[in-house]
Formats: C-alpha cells, structure tokens, sequence
C-alpha cells in the first residue's frame, strides 16, 4: 500500500492508523491472515482521464504500476 503524506512530522501516526483500519476492514471480511505493507512515496500522480487520484492500482512488476 502506497501512501502520500503532506505532513512529514505525522508520518508515524498515519502510518499506525493506516494499519489499524486495514487490519480492522480484512477482519471484518475474514481476511485478517492477509499482509500487506505502508510505503511512503513522494507523490501519487493523478489518473490523466479523470484528473483525481486513483484509490487502487494494479501492479504489473515491482514498483510499477499502472
């Protein structure tokens, strides 16, 4: 999971609260034995069709994605 952040000095706290949630959702789904990881990135572009940031993106090979 990529995230962006604005505020460098919360970027711990955004972090925990990232896993929290998504720990709570794949629970709530029966999938609490799925793992997945918080990545800071500089940027998230914006979809060029729509103009707004994309909330899931396939990922074709490691650290590309579509």
């Amino acid at each position: 999971m990529n995230a962006e952040i604005s505020a460098p000095e919360h970027k711990e706290s955004v972090r925990q609260e990232m896993l929290r949630q998504m720990r709570r959702i794949l629970r709530e789904k029966g999938l609490g034995f799925v793992q997945f990881y918080v990545n800071f990135v500089d940027e998230i572009k914006a979809d060029p069709n729509t103009g707004k940031k994309r909330l899931i993106l396939e990922k074709h090979e490691k650290g590309d994605v579509a």
